[in-house]
């Protein structure tokens, strides 16, 4: 299959280095996202954080009804990535761009832009350019693109994502040139890969088998569906890949109707994560830590609000957790006001989590945050020293 590829050169776009972020390490904090356009709409959504937790890459709405500008963001400073210079906009009149994950170093961000001649995945990197990675149809004069780029690997080599193919709707792989990835049999052509491994030998999305819609892990060369849970309508998606690709998350849906649950899937075997208590059953595992311990998403909950969504932190030994509250008994934290919906992103040694939420402070739009905690060693010491001041005081 063919692919098209187009270089731009970046424009004006300003650059935030990869120091490390000056409060790593230290006391657990909260911090919002911010904006690209102060006088645009006050809404933002991260998506991705960078394996080491320095960068966070996401979407910022830039006006309205519906433009929004892709962002990079590292020690409190939000950078907006751009629109395609010269471009009159897409067909549909939204000049719209979406970050949806980044390398490790963080000069590589790959998304999407809305251009004149359709949706088009993309590639900032902050060295070589603006790289348009195409679709997997062939060169047709009048053709407008349609592909996404959903994930990357920690050194940029490797990107997967969607792209309109011959056959459909197509997941793919990028090294260079796109090639695509298939679909499960049977069911209609429609596949995406949304995440990949560090070392690119597992992909993972969602495709369409004879069953329904069905989360696949992608591995030597061949796709193979992982299933579903057992109880509802045949439905599942893989949202992620632990780097270390031992483990797989998602959801599918174990109850009838529109209804799905948070999976994990590790040792070739589904489990299901249940639910956070109030509400509706509807929970979704949106990211994993690096070595798969550590998952976050969102789930139904009745925390403050009858029935919505609240961001939910799992791991083996605690089970699923509202994130708000683990962040306020566990390290102790004062969340100055934010509410927290979603968690959609977290790093590998899962001490930096992305997600939106509210703050009245802010207004009443969803705004991005990043929480930071210490590492263990950190909270030992703090712990250490308020017992030793404890005793003092006696």
């Amino acid at each position: 299959m063919s692919s098209r590829l187009f270089k731009t050169t970046i424009l004006g776009l300003l650059f935030v280095g990869s120091g490390s972020v000056a409060f790593a390490g230290a006391v657990p904090s909260i911090q919002d996202i911010g904006l690209v356009n102060e006088n645009g709409i006050p809404r933002s959504w991260p998506t991705a954080v960078s394996p080491n937790g320095e960068f966070v890459v996401g979407h910022s709405q830039t006006n309205f009804p519906a433009s929004n500008e892709a962002f990079i963001w590292n020690a409190g400073n939000l950078t907006g990535l751009g629109d395609i210079p010269g471009s009159s906009g897409s067909p549909n009149g939204d000049p719209s761009s979406f970050a949806f994950d980044v390398s490790g170093s963080g000069r590589h961000v790959v998304g999407s832009m809305n251009a004149s001649f359709g949706t088009i995945a993309t590639i900032w990197d902050f060295d070589e350019g603006l790289i348009h990675l195409g679709d997997l149809r062939p060169v047709l004069p009048g053709l407008t693109f349609d592909s996404e780029a959903r994930g990357v690997t920690p050194d940029g080599a490797l990107v997967v994502g969607r792209a309109a193919s011959p056959n459909g709707n197509e997941a793919f792989l990028w090294n260079g040139s796109m090639s695509g990835l298939g679909d499960l049999p049977g069911g209609d052509f429609n596949s995406t890969a949304n995440g990949i491994s560090a070392d690119g030998s597992v992909i993972v999305g969602t495709g369409h088998s004879a069953s329904g819609q069905e989360a696949f892990i992608y591995a030597n060369n061949t796709m193979t569906g992982l299933g579903d849970l057992p109880g509802g309508d045949f439905r599942s998606a893989a949202t992620a890949v632990s780097s270390d690709g031992s483990t797989i998350v998602g959801w599918g849906n174990s109850q009838s109707g529109n209804f799905t649950e948070a999976f994990i899937w590790q040792n070739d075997v589904m489990v299901g994560l249940g639910d956070l208590p109030g509400g509706f059953q509807d929970s979704e595992a949106l990211a994993v830590s690096g070595d798969g311990s550590i998952v976050v998403g969102k789930s139904s909950s009745n925390q403050g609000c009858g029935s919505c969504d609240s961001a939910f932190i799992w791991d083996s030994i605690n089970g699923m957790r509202l994130l708000e509250d683990v962040l306020i008994n566990d390290y102790g934290m004062d969340l100055n006001g934010w509410r927290l919906d979603w968690a959609t992103a977290i790093s590998d040694d899962g001490l930096t989590i992305a997600g939106v939420g509210t703050n009245e402070s802010l207004g009443t739009f969803t705004r991005g945050f990043v929480v930071t905690l210490p590492e263990p060693s950190t909270l030992l010491i703090v712990a250490a020293g308020a017992f030793s001041l404890c005793r003092r005081r006696r």
